[in-house]
């Protein structure tokens, strides 16, 4: 027997699959093929109250629908409370807003324009639906949609240990943040020529690791990446001493991870690539 309902259109269903997040808070939600079809995020039942003003993916919402996704959720942000009761939807409502504020600076400057037709984003690696099916991750991350098996996969570039590296054509800023030294959207920089020369700079850094993905792939397609430290950035002597005190942060990377279109995924590429 059909145990569940689709979230939408209330059909019995009840496959669950990890492809099928909620935008704001990523739990596994129910919902049929053909709702899924019309809908480019999902909202679970607890944020039903969100579906119309809070989306991972802006790049399809022009100014004037961002500024409405703004003054609605400063309202829902206002009227949670008390404060210290309701901190933690707080917080996210205050990321949002953040993220909305600085998309709507971002079309106002013309340093972005709006795709009313992108591609359906996962919700996990932000990846589109052409290079990741939304299983890449737990449970599902070694059943996504395989490459076709008869076509040739380019060979898997070698790294080593020491290698130094920096963002490539695969980075995305979505997930990653900026590619440069300092944000060049929110510089924290000396000067006004710093920032200039900040805004073109890829940040750079070494490997420290070499590792699987664990996607069913080559056994050394991930790689682990300790950044430099931006010498430029402007950092009051507290942030400097928390900075001096904490262990250098490393992160991991795709390093030749296979797509679903069969395209190898280098988050990160060598110092001497184009």
């Amino acid at each position: 027997d059909v145990v569940g309902r689709c979230i939408e259109c209330q059909v019995p269903y009840d496959d669950i699959s990890g492809s099928n997040l909620c935008t704001v808070c990523r739990d596994l939600v129910l919902i049929c093929p053909k709702c899924k079809k019309s809908h480019h995020e999902i909202h679970c039942e607890r944020h039903q109250h969100l579906k119309s003003y809070y989306f991972t993916f802006l790049e399809r919402f022009t100014m004037e629908e961002l500024q409405s996704q703004h003054s609605e959720l400063q309202v829902i942000h206002d009227t949670c409370l008390p404060a210290r009761k309701h901190k933690n939807a707080r917080r996210t409502l205050r990321k949002q807003l953040d993220k909305l504020q600085l998309r709507i600076e971002e079309l106002k400057s013309g340093s972005a324009e709006v795709d009313r037709n992108p591609k359906r984003r996962c919700r996990t690696c932000f990846e589109s639906e052409d290079i990741c099916d939304g299983l890449c991750w737990g449970f599902w991350r070694t059943k996504q949609t395989p490459w076709n098996a008869g076509e040739k996969i380019e060979p898997i570039l070698g790294v080593k240990v020491g290698a130094r590296v920096h963002p490539g054509s695969n980075w995305l800023e979505v997930r990653y943040g900026s590619r440069y030294k300092t944000n060049p959207r929110l510089p924290k920089i000396a000067n006004v020529e710093d920032e200039r020369v900040a805004r073109r700079e890829l940040k750079t850094g070494t490997v420290v690791e070499v590792k699987s993905w664990a996607s069913g792939g080559d056994e050394n397609d991930c790689v682990v990446v300790a950044w430099d430290k931006d010498s430029r950035k402007v950092c009051t002597p507290q942030q400097e001493k928390n900075e001096n005190d904490l262990p250098k942060q490393a992160e991991i990377y795709r390093w030749g991870v296979v797509a679903r279109n069969g395209q190898r995924l280098y988050d990160v590429v060598p110092d001497s690539a184009e």
